[in-house]
């Protein structure tokens, strides 16, 4: 009972002092910073591959991949060899082939990203007909 008062307490001295506006701003400026190292991770392992619009807002991206290849295959694949993905492929589309993908980085890491995409790039660059 009394944690629940002193976490009333907190937020209503949150409210108050404008410290909402400062979390808001710091919460929106670390968001910033993950884009752009995402941004430089993706320009540099994917860049001749993929395109994407980096978002205004939100936390997520949309990526367009080549046309030739199944995302499905390539995703099962990166799983089986224990990378972490988060994908969901909509069961209307099951057996037709996906070249987009819907990147949510509000778990961001650097380091995972980084070793997912090279890895992917791996994959694509296996595939017929080669890119640059």
């Amino acid at each position: 009972m009394i944690s629940c008062y002193i976490e009333e307490k907190n937020i209503n001295q949150l409210l108050n002092d404008n410290g909402l506006i400062s979390v808001s701003r710091q919460a929106r400026l670390s968001k910033q910073k993950d884009f752009k190292k995402l941004h430089q991770i993706l320009q540099l392992q994917l860049g001749a591959y993929i395109t994407y619009e980096m978002p205004e807002n939100g936390t997520a991206i949309w990526i367009n991949f080549p046309k030739h290849l199944d995302l499905k295959r390539i995703f099962e694949q990166l799983k089986d060899e224990g990378f972490r993905l988060k994908s969901i492929i909509n069961q209307k589309r099951q057996n037709a082939t996906i070249q987009n993908m819907r990147l949510d980085i509000s778990n961001f890491d650097e380091e995972e990203c980084r070793r997912t995409a090279i890895r992917l790039r791996s994959l694509i660059k296996s595939h017929k007909p080669r890119y640059k």
